[in-house]
């Protein structure tokens, strides 16, 4: 484990505490990431997600493609036995340049 000696170069980590009222679930914070990489794809050049679950919550995150139905975007939903969902929308050309 790393040590943390406090020197006039390297300070002390910061620890800050919060409170938290309620909890998001997982599942709606992946959802609102996939969001944020859908806004940012084209300066990230990401032309899909992969969403990491388990099978029980596989068809929750499948009803999340439909967020981003008809807008060029993969989605794909992995779960313990393997691809469990997916939704291919690519823009690519043959050459796989992107078009967007």
């Amino acid at each position: 484990s790393a040590t943390y000696a406090s020197t006039p170069d390297v300070p002390p980590p910061t620890i800050e505490w919060f409170r938290v009222d309620r909890f998001i679930p997982v599942s709606m914070q992946m959802s609102a990431d996939a969001n944020h990489i859908y806004e940012y794809r084209t300066q990230n050049k990401v032309e899909g997600i992969a969403y990491v679950c388990t099978s029980a919550e596989r068809q929750r995150f499948e009803v999340y493609f439909d967020r981003l139905v008809g807008r060029s975007f993969a989605q794909f939903a992995f779960d313990e036995e393997g691809l469990g969902g997916k939704l291919v929308e690519d823009r690519r050309s043959l050459d796989g340049a992107t078009s967007a």
